[in-house]
């Protein structure tokens, strides 16, 4: 049987300071009310995806990783994805491929990014991910290892999103 829940302190009140870490998601989050944004969707057949998926799975490579590198790949080919909006009125393409995904923290969410994703192979990709990952939950990451993103990517999966 599972172990109950801990039981919840008392709620804070009053102002209380953010951590170093809390911060920079603060202000990376409020950046993001600058930029505009693009949602597209489309339902696709990803038999060919979760094939691949299940012969890397065993060798350390997850799906995220999996997800990291294809949208790299494809950054490659189709460059003004991967470009920004300059408030000169220019698009400012970038010269590296560095792909965040948003990781869910106590405090909120950071974005770790996996920088030159396209130059890594699969296996690579699938060990930065995951020491990304460990270092975001213990609240070591380094500036240039959250703040760094040209393209993100986010998972609503487990709330039942498609």
């Amino acid at each position: 049987a599972a172990a109950a829940p801990a039981a919840a302190g008392p709620a804070p009140t009053g102002t209380v300071p953010m951590s170093g870490m809390m911060k920079a998601v603060a202000k990376n989050m409020e950046k993001t009310l600058d930029t505009p944004i693009f949602r597209v969707s489309r339902t696709i057949c990803t038999d060919k995806f979760d094939a691949l998926y299940a012969k890397l799975k065993p060798k350390g490579v997850s799906v995220s990783a999996l997800l990291a590198k294809a949208v790299a790949m494809t950054l490659e080919k189709h460059p003004v994805v991967n470009a920004a909006y300059d408030p000169s009125g220019a698009i400012k393409y970038n010269d590296d491929i560095n792909v965040a995904m948003a990781v869910a923290l106590d405090g909120g969410l950071i974005t770790p990014t996996i920088r030159k994703c396209n130059e890594m192979d699969i296996y690579t990709v699938g060990r930065e991910w995951r020491d990304l990952v460990n270092k975001a939950k213990s609240g070591s990451l380094k500036p240039e290892e959250y703040n760094t993103g040209t393209f993100a990517i986010t998972n609503l999966g487990m709330f039942g999103g498609e």
